[in-house]
């Protein structure tokens, strides 16, 4: 056995000729048993039996088909169908006209599955026959001649028998005799829904109506019940199907069931010609697939008759088609069915004709009809439901299935089944390409008759009732099929439409022209080409609209078609339907729709907008009326209702306010004055006048009280002049012609009996509302004259008669009339002193009740004339009403005061008595002036007040104070009492002292009379105790001069003028520091100032002051502390440019708190030293000049320090000025023209006429204006435009003397040569910027290198030249021409000074060198390669064109000690002979101390951001070699007590770092300060990584290392930095050595080389200052190390 299971085995051949040779042989046998009744579970659907019987005998040519069902009783020849209902059906005959059955029919009988070979006929698998197996065991045909009847043999094998027919029996028919196996009952009644029964395609997957469950028989040989299940036969459903069957029979026209030989039912079918239009000739086609060519279209109605019953007509289309596929294809087809495709198909649809569709449309209910009427309906392929319609058409193979089309048509053709022929097979992919190919062709044929449908006929609905097009079942995929064919054509799809919607009329477009819209409110305002929306539900525009063949209206749509129409009425109201049932959250769209719709009521009105609508309009106003643009019209929101209106259109009722105040826009008050829209206008706001609140009463009665708004019988008139109707009125008033019912009132909308009166009367307006308006009810004069000629009695009498009167017509008076009695001049007047001219008619407000004036005794005062008027009666009550007065007015009652005072001014103090006047007002302010008092302008004084002369006069209130002040009056006290007995002095605005503001203000207006230094002392203090500083008064205060200096009266100064000492005031507020809490926005830039600023003035006083801060309204905003630092300035004499003033300590107190302080701050000393400069040194003597100029030096370094720590003079003014004006110090040394004697001049100028010394010997030479020897200064002096003098002067170096060549020049030139291409380029090798190429070919071709006697320097500055000696000059000098350049150096020089020669060179190749680039090349000369190399410069790159070898520059240059000169010239400096011994050391001392201090002072600053310094090698002359290592560094941001820090790369800056700078710098500055007396700037720390070097001195620039201090000492000296003894020893140690470490780098700027002069200046310096270092040794600590200045 093969280890591999699937090792190959023998050929299949091979197996199967060696069973043939020698295999034992056995017969496969086949159950037939099992196999039909397996054949028949695949039979299930309804009537299965009849299906095939039918379709075999269509198959035969058959006309007449009979079914004959014989049951078990015999009944009478007179027996209906009724009768047969329940019996039992003993058997089934099937009996059929058409052919007979030939020798191969009984043979393909008797066989199973061998099927039908004609390619005519509909059977395909031979098994339908064996269908009938279900009703009978052994059934029988009998055809022509011949009967065969099946038998059973063991129950498993069919055998057939063949046998002749008797002749009585032979005849040309064919019968299938079927003996039921089992019991069958036949239904001919039902109780169930007679179109549920009818309805055979509702429920394609339920059982057969034949197999439903009965209810239970009683077996009639039982005694017992028993319950069996029994199949039935339904009678109706199966006349149905018989019907329904005969659709599309080929052959088949007659139908017949009979019961026992009794013709139950028959039906006919009949077919008549439709004749053929001109497009049915024309229709030929290939299908789509090209597999069928269309040949013929024929249509005929056919007609269905039930006999002795109803029939129906449906439209029968026949299209016959020849077969046109390849021969390939054909091959699989007839392997697969065993036999060809007919080479010719018919394709057949039977749809409903109109006026079918019309009847069943106008048919009420099904249940009115009879069954066959039914079952004919039955056949229509469109199901009528609900007044809708719906396709319901069937597939017919050869006979109907359950399978649906999808449209109104049923379907029949040549299509190929699944075996059990309910669907379509379209699982093989042969058979379903065919029948896919055939379902297509009928979509094309569909859609041919679409078209002339369309076209042909007007009743679209029912044309278009078979295209609605819907889902198929149960294979959805065969509907989709025949819409994809209706669709195949490219020609257009007609569609009716609407094109307007006024259109009556329906009229046929292209369907890519037309549109559906989801909304019948659409239909009837849109106007674009509608399909009416009844037909939009058709299923056929959903497929159009899938398939972009029709537009869908949309909202965007809408809005671009709404824009260029003009709706009418109707249309808008359905516009608005339509809009209000939009679900959409986007409210902005239906506002914009609202804004851009137009619309008319008529054809012929004119165009209405509303472009902001927000209202409609709910009172219903009158046409006549135009309605704002924001309203909808009454006419139009009348069809919509409320909720349409307010929640979907957002809209509101408009309001009586909004309606009033459109209306009273000044473009719509002309309709008030004209008479009809007048009256409209007031009747609606009558109406609804209730709902105006006072404010828009107020407005609309001010407006219309200009108007001639009223109709009256004279026209129209404004309200004023215009008579509410009534009898009391003279027929010559204008009176109102207004509908005016007298019990109307506003508001009476509900009231039933207002209603009642008014329902008959037009635009009724109410009484009461034209009184509101103001119309009146009667004339005041005429009233009163006719009442007054009435009464002949007394005065009094006659006047309480009239106000008698005017008290009856009270509620009769409109507003217009009560005002009009308060101005008319009807009551009588006189005084307590009667006269002529006084006694007569006053108006009321004009009078005063007597009791007044009597307690006044005020003789003139007009008063009512009826003395003896009761306060208490009504009528005193009605004269206060309309305006007679109890109090006089106020200003009247003012002047009265003012009257009584001016009485007394020839009396003393002591006889002066306070006016009554004065005393009624007190008396009376609170019930009747107070209210007054807040807007009354009270101009005139009248309070009796002390002034400054202590003289009694009038002041006005807030003039006038209660407590004693040297600057206002001050109220006499017996006025302070009479007021404050009756109310709160307060009220009228008198203060018990006034404000800062108010008093500076007094002051001001007065300082010329009261002010001067002796009254200062008081007035200042008496100030000092007021309230109300604050940062706008000090910003105020400090624009004025109003502080006297002593020594004149008339000289004022401001608070930024004058300075008090600290020690002219204990109070606090001396501090140095004022500190101003400013309240800035966070969005605030840098501005310097702030209106919303407050000032804290920090300041302690005899009186404890009440320190207001305002606050900011922006709460958003954040305080910062701004310190205005004063400066510290020293006790010399400033007077002239400092004045300081001295006003005892209260008044200094008020002058420090409103901005005076104790030294300038550094704005206001630039400010002083800019204005005052020149008045200062203008008159000063010989012998104070001196002390001036030190104290204007002093001001100066104060100024300087300020740059440094503050930001105060960054103003943009400030600094404007600083530039350009003169305050700037400076010296000029001059020759006197009387001798040769130098002297040296001092000028203050602008600072760009000063020259900062950074060249000693053109400063000596050239004699610049320079400023004062202090490196602040030139730091300040820079900073405002002053210019290096450097910078100023152009220099110019020739050669003189001899000129020779030597080893050390050619050396020179050589080594510049070779490495010439990398001097001018970066460390990557780029070439430097302005770099002149020319020039650099010249040095690499022409240069030549000598030696010569000397180098001349000439110097221009300022237009002016002069020439130095070679000992002032440079080492070297080059020189060119066209063609050659030439370096000449000074041959006494010992070594070369590399800085001189790159300077040179840098000059000549560059258009603008810097000093870096200098430093560069020197480096780069003077380096060996290998240390170049090492920092990254590409030297093999750059010189590998070179073949020569250079050795290292120190070698190259210094190899050969010899010379051409001797050998105290000699290059080489490591060869001078030492011997060791020195004869006499006093020769290396120097003697004089000036001349030493003037050498160690000649220090410079490093003004560079970076330190960079290449490694090099230095050779002394005492062997001694110091390594200097490269430095690459830069100067950090900050500096440690003015010492900046440089910071080699790749040093991480620590916090801890940064102290340590600060306790260094404090030691070194320190040691500047006090012991060396050395310019700060001369220091500096550097911080490397692993240096050598404790320090080191560039070019008299000393630099300490921060990193030695770190390691050495900082950790020693951390538990001192706050010990304030100076006895430590670790500090000794820590001072005494950075003092022999200063000395020593101090020693270098005196000899740069470890020689024994260096030796000898090292000693001297550390002797010279050992007793300052000694002396500054017992004052140092480190207490103060972290302050910002050294002290």
């Amino acid at each position: 056995m093969s280890k591999n299971p699937f090792h190959h085995s023998a050929s299949s051949d091979v197996l199967r000729l060696k069973a043939l040779q020698s295999g034992f042989e056995s017969r496969v046998e086949v159950n037939q048993r099992m196999l039909i009744d397996k054949m028949l579970a695949r039979y299930s659907s309804d009537f299965v039996v009849c299906r095939e019987l039918i379709q075999n005998s269509d198959d035969a040519k058959a006309t007449s088909f009979h079914f004959e069902i014989t049951c078990d009783d015999e009944l009478s020849s007179s027996s209906t169908e009724k009768d047969f209902h329940n019996k039992t059906i003993t058997e089934i005959r099937a009996i059929n006209n058409g052919l007979v059955f030939n020798e191969t029919d009984w043979k393909r009988v008797a066989a199973i599955a061998e099927g039908n070979t004609n390619v005519e006929s509909v059977g395909q698998f031979g098994v339908g026959f064996f269908s009938v197996f279900s009703f009978s065991e052994e059934p029988i045909i009998a055809s022509g001649k011949e009967y065969m009847a099946f038998v059973w043999r063991d129950d498993n094998s069919l055998t057939t028998y063949r046998h002749e027919l008797p002749l009585d029996e032979q005849s040309q028919l064919t019968s299938i005799i079927l003996k039921m196996r089992t019991k069958y009952i036949l239904h001919t009644e039902t109780t169930l829904d007679i179109d549920s029964i009818l309805d055979i395609n509702e429920c394609p997957n339920s059982k057969s109506p034949s197999k439903k469950r009965q209810k239970k028989s009683i077996t009639p040989t039982s005694a017992a019940a028993t319950s069996e299940i029994i199949p039935t036969i339904n009678l109706a459903q199966l006349e149905a199907y018989f019907t329904k069957v005969l659709s599309f029979t080929k052959y088949i026209n007659e139908l017949i069931i009979k019961i026992n030989q009794k013709i139950i039912f028959k039906v006919t079918k009949t077919r008549k010609p439709i004749p053929s239009t001109k497009s049915n000739s024309q229709f030929k086609k290939n299908s789509i697939h090209n597999m069928l060519r269309l040949d013929s279209f024929s249509q005929t109605e056919q007609s269905f008759s039930i006999e002795h019953g109803p029939s129906i007509s449906l439209n029968h289309v026949s299209v016959d088609a020849t077969l046109i596929i390849d021969e390939t294809y054909h091959n699989h087809i007839r392997r697969i069915l065993k036999k060809s495709l007919p080479p010719n198909v018919q394709i057949q649809l039977l749809y409903t004709p109109h006026n079918v569709v019309s009847k069943q449309q106008q048919r009420k209910s099904s249940k009115q009809q009879d069954l066959h009427m039914k079952i004919l309906n039955s056949l229509i392929p469109l199901k009528f439901q609900n007044g809708e319609i719906s396709p319901s058409g069937l597939i017919f193979i050869g006979l109907g299935t359950h399978q649906t089309t999808g449209i109104g048509m049923h379907v029949y053709s040549h299509l190929i089944p699944t075996i059990e022929r309910e669907n379509l097979d379209l699982q093989d992919p042969y058979i379903s390409k065919w029948n896919r190919e055939l379902l297509l062709s009928v979509g094309q044929i569909a859609r041919f008759v679409f078209d002339q449908l369309m076209i042909d006929s007007k009743q679209f609905d029912s044309t278009l009732a078979s295209y609605s097009f819907q889902p198929s079942v149960p294979n959805n995929e065969i509907g989709t099929i025949l819409v994809d064919g209706f669709f195949s054509s490219n020609k257009e799809i007609l569609v009716p439409v609407k094109r307007s919607p006024a259109d009556t009329n329906l009229s046929l477009v292209s369907s890519v022209q037309a549109y559906i819209a989801n909304s019948k409110h659409i239909h009837a305002f849109l106007s674009l080409p509608l399909v009416p929306y009844e037909l939009s539900k058709n299923g056929l525009f959903q497929a159009l609209k899938d398939r972009d063949l029709i537009v869908e209206v949309d909202n965007e749509l809408i809005e671009s078609t709404i824009i260029t129409t003009i709706l009418l009425s109707n249309q808008f109201v359905e516009f608005l339907h339509w809009l209000s049932s939009q679900n959409t959250d986007d409210k902005q769209y239906i506002k914009r729709l609202l804004s851009i719709v137009r619309f008319r009521e008529t054809p012929q009105s004119s165009i209405i907008t509303l472009e902001k609508l927000k209202n409609y309009d709910n009172f219903n106003i009158s046409t006549s009326l135009p309605l704002p643009t924001h309203v909808l019209p009454a006419s139009v929101a009348a069809y919509l209702s409320r909720e349409e209106l307010q929640k979907q259109l957002s809209l509101i009722p408009l309001t009586l306010k909004d309606f009033v105040h459109h209306y009273l826009l000044k473009s719509q008050l002309h309709l008030f004055t004209k008479e009809n829209t007048s009256t409209c206008l007031l009747h609606i706001i009558s109406k609804h006048s209730g709902q105006l609140n006072k404010t828009e009463w107020n407005k609309l009665k001010t407006t219309l009280s200009t108007l001639t708004c009223i109709p009256t019988n004279q026209g129209m008139k404004i309200p004023h002049e215009s008579y509410v109707p009534s009898s009391i009125l003279s027929p010559d008033l204008p009176v109102i012609t207004l509908n005016v019912p007298q019990t109307l009132n506003d508001d009476d909308d509900d009231d039933n009996d207002a209603q009642s009166t008014t329902e008959n009367m037009e635009n009724p307006v109410s009484a009461e509302f034209l009184k509101r308006l103001g119309c009146r009810t009667l004339n005041v004069q005429s009233f009163v004259h006719a009442r007054s000629s009435l009464t002949n009695s007394s005065n009094s009498h006659s006047m309480k008669t009239l106000i008698q009167h005017l008290m009856e017509e009270r509620e009769n008076m409109s507003e217009g009339d009560f005002n009009a009695l308060k101005q008319s001049e009807c009551l009588k007047g006189t005084a307590l002193l009667p006269t002529k001219e006084n006694t007569r008619k006053y108006a009321p407000q004009d009078l005063h009740f007597p009791s007044v004036a009597i307690q006044l005794q005020w003789t003139t005062l007009p008063i009512i004339d009826w003395h003896d008027i009761d306060a208490r009666s009504s009528e005193y009550a009605f004269l206060k009403e309309i305006g007679v007065r109890e109090v006089p007015d106020l200003q009247k009652l003012i002047d009265r005061i003012i009257e009584e005072h001016n009485e007394q001014k020839k009396k003393s103090n002591d006889e002066y008595r306070l006016p009554k006047a004065l005393r009624f007002l007190a008396e009376n302010f609170q019930q009747h002036y107070s209210k007054l008092w807040k807007t009354a302008k009270i101009k005139r004084p009248f309070l009796p007040s002390y002034s400054s002369s202590k003289t009694v006069e009038l002041s006005l209130p807030d003039e006038v104070f209660k407590d004693e002040s040297p600057l206002c009056a001050t109220l006499l006290s017996d006025v302070v009492q009479l007021i404050e007995e009756h109310f709160n002095i307060a009220l009228i605005g008198v203060k018990d002292r006034p404000t800062l503001t108010i008093a500076f203000d007094i002051l001001m207006e007065k300082k010329q009379e009261i002010l001067n230094v002796e009254t200062a002392p008081k007035i200042f203090a008496y100030m000092n105790q007021l309230d109300g500083l604050s940062r706008p008064l000090i910003e105020r205060v400090s624009k004025f001069a109003f502080i006297p200096l002593e020594g004149g009266s008339a000289y004022f100064m401001k608070p930024s003028q004058v300075f008090i000492r600290p020690d002219s005031s204990t109070s606090t507020s001396s501090s140095r520091l004022r500190q101003i809490h400013v309240i800035v926005s966070d969005s605030s830039g840098n501005d310097d100032d702030d209106d919303d600023e407050t000032t804290q003035a920090i300041v302690t006083r005899g009186r404890k002051r009440n320190v207001r801060a305002t606050t900011s309204k922006n709460k958003n905003k954040k305080t910062k502390t701004v310190s205005s630092t004063p400066l510290i300035m020293d006790d010399t004499d400033k007077s002239g440019l400092i004045d300081y003033v001295d006003y005892e300590s209260e008044g200094n107190s008020f002058l420090l708190g409103v901005g005076v302080l104790h030294h300038p701050s550094a704005s206001v000393l630039a400010e002083l030293l800019i204005d005052r400069q020149a008045n200062y040194f203008a008159n000063a003597t010989a012998d104070d000049l001196q002390k001036k100029l030190l104290a204007y030096t002093s001001c100066l370094r104060q100024l300087a320090m300020a740059t440094n720590t503050t930001n105060e003079l960054q103003s943009a003014s400030l600094v404007k000025r600083l530039k350009t004006q003169s305050w700037c110090l400076g010296y000029q040394t001059v020759e006197r023209r009387s001798s040769t004697e130098k002297q040296r001049m001092f000028k203050i100028v602008p600072p760009n006429e000063i020259y900062l010394d950074d060249d000693h010997q053109c400063a000596v030479d050239l004699r610049p204006l320079l400023p004062p020897d202090e490196p602040e200064l030139t730091k300040l002096y820079e900073k405002f435009g002053a210019q290096w003098l450097s910078e100023c002067v152009k220099r110019t170096l020739v050669h003189k003397g001899k000129v020779a060549t030597s080893d050390r020049g050619n050396k020179l030139r050589d080594l510049i040569r070779f490495r010439l291409d990398m001097l001018f380029v970066n460390n990557r090798g780029e070439k430097m910027e302005n770099l002149d190429e020319k020039h650099v070919n010249m040095l690499r071709t022409t240069l030549a290198v000598y030696e010569v006697d000397g180098i001349q320097c000439q110097l221009t500055f300022q237009k002016k030249t002069i020439t130095l000696d070679s000992t002032d000059s440079s080492s070297c000098a080059l020189e060119n021409d066209k063609n050659t350049v030439a370096l000449y150096f000074q041959k006494h020089i010992r070594e070369f000074d590399y800085i001189d020669i790159a300077s040179e060179l840098a000059r000549f190749v560059f258009r603008k060198p810097l000093d870096t680039v200098v430093h560069m090349i020197s480096d780069k000369l003077a380096s060996p390669l290998e240390t170049l190399k090492r920092r990254g410069v590409p030297v093999d790159r750059l010189l590998q064109h070179n073949q020569f070898h250079v050795r290292p520059a120190a070698q190259a240059i210094k190899e050969n000690p010899e010379s051409n000169h001797n050998d105290n010239n000699n290059y080489h400096e490591s060869h001078v002979d030492i011997t060791g011994r020195v004869d006499d050391f006093s020769r290396h001392h120097i003697k004089d101390d000036g001349k030493l201090l003037s050498m160690l002072r000649k220090g410079r600053t490093y003004t560079q951001t970076k330190f960079i310094q290449q490694e090099h090698v230095k050779d002394e002359i005492n062997h001694s070699c110091e390594a200097v290592p490269s430095a690459n560094m830069t100067r950090y941001k900050d500096s440690f007590h003015m010492v900046p820090l440089y910071i080699e790369r790749n040093v991480v800056v620590t916090t801890k770092m940064l102290d340590h700078a600060k306790q260094l710098a404090w030691i070194l500055i320190g040691l500047a300060n006090h012991v060396f007396k050395i310019p700060i700037e001369t220091l500096h720390l550097y911080r490397d990584i692993d240096g050598a070097r404790i320090a080191f001195n560039d070019r008299r620039a000393l630099f300490f290392n921060l990193r030695y201090y770190e390691q050495v000492f900082a950790d020693k000296v951390q538990p001192f930095l706050q010990a304030t003894s100076p006895s430590i020893p670790m500090l000794h140690t820590i001072v005494n050595f950075y003092f022999i470490l200063t000395c020593h780098e101090l020693a270098h700027n005196l000899e740069m080389a470890h020689n024994s002069n260096f030796i000898n200046h090292l000693e001297t310096i550390a002797v010279k200052f050992m007793t300052e270092k000694d002396l500054f040794l017992q004052q140092f600590s480190f207490q103060n190390y972290l302050q910002t200045n050294f002290d």
